[in-house]
């Protein structure tokens, strides 16, 4: 895995305490300067080597370990005081 591939994924985690939705790759791209099939490309890549990546069926980033925007028995608080469900 490249440092494309490491941006992306450290991107998801910090974006999801402040989103709490999931995200799509067009979005993704767009905050990051990618284009968009290069971040299906990388999206792909981390999900083909289980790097703790996983989208739902609309192909949105819904799970970058360890945190998730599905609802889970788990939680986890930032220290800027985000709260997200924990995978």
């Amino acid at each position: 895995m490249g440092p494309e591939h490491h941006l992306v994924r450290n991107f998801t985690v910090t974006e999801f305490p402040e989103t709490g939705k999931p995200l799509s790759a067009k979005w993704i791209a767009s905050r990051l300067g990618f284009t968009q099939k290069l971040t299906i490309e990388i999206l792909n890549e981390l999900e083909e080597h289980m790097a703790f990546l996983f989208r739902n069926s609309e192909g949105e980033v819904t799970l970058a370990y360890p945190v998730t925007v599905e609802k889970t028995p788990h939680s986890v608080t930032f220290d800027a005081g985000e709260r997200i469900y924990a995978a």
